[in-house]
């Protein structure tokens, strides 16, 4: 089964100098093309504290301790591009604890009996006892006494290809498709090891360890939140 929808955020914790994200430093390293910049519009700007920028494929907002840049087609690259490119020219100083690069998949199904059928095969309302054989019942409402599985995360602790983190796969109603809609988020979180944090001794050097990350891991990270989408999705 195909998304109807995807979008990519990059999510990086850490410490940033807020006024450094503005549209004029923006424009004077050249991170978004000047076509980009000539439809950019600021949704927030609080000095210091706050930049929401709207650009056409995509959002970023800064806050002190919080960088994200969303992207609502492909190619989803741009997000890290852009980000990669505002830390290391426009702002040095700005340093990155953590990082999560999360992929969401908007599913519609033909029927809400088909929906259901796909919920009831990750949470079965038979599990949960008498409770679930209400919910079940409830399965032949249409208004909003239709019950069911409203969230699930699954989690892989500890993946191979990083020291510290996790990938978080979450199972929800899309916002979409009404009744019909499914969303299936990856967030795939990536820190360094307490022994690599404290043998690299500088908040400078773990942020360009993770920053490395980034550069080197977004295609495939975003390429293997792909296929768990599809897996989940299509039960393979």
């Amino acid at each position: 089964m195909k998304p109807a929808q995807t979008g990519v955020s990059v999510v990086l914790l850490g410490n940033f100098k807020v006024s450094d994200f503005e549209l004029d430093q923006i424009r004077s390293v050249k991170a978004l093309s000047e076509n980009d910049l000539d439809q950019a519009h600021y949704d927030g700007l609080l000095r210091e504290q706050l930049v929401s920028v709207t650009f056409p494929w995509g959002k970023m907002q800064v806050f002190t301790d919080r960088l994200s840049v969303e992207v609502g087609n492909a190619p989803f690259v741009r997000g890290p591009d852009l980000l990669l490119k505002m830390l290391r020219d426009a702002s040095p100083a700005s340093t990155v604890t953590k990082f999560g690069i999360n992929l969401t998949s908007h599913y519609r199904y033909d029927s809400i009996e088909a929906r259901d059928a796909f919920a009831v095969r990750l949470a079965p309302p038979a599990a949960w006892g008498w409770f679930g054989d209400e919910v079940a019942k409830s399965f032949k409402e249409r208004d909003d006494r239709h019950g069911g599985l409203m969230r699930i995360t699954m989690r892989q602790a500890a993946p191979s290809d990083r020291p510290k983190g996790w990938i978080d796969v979450t199972v929800e109603p899309s916002g979409l498709f009404g009744n019909q809609g499914v969303a299936i988020t990856v967030n795939d979180h990536y820190e360094v090891s307490l022994e690599e944090a404290e043998s690299l001794r500088s908040q400078r050097a773990i942020s360009e360890v993770l920053l490395a990350m980034v550069e080197g891991g977004f295609d495939n990270s975003v390429e293997r939140s792909f296929r768990i989408c599809d897996a989940v999705a299509g039960g393979v």
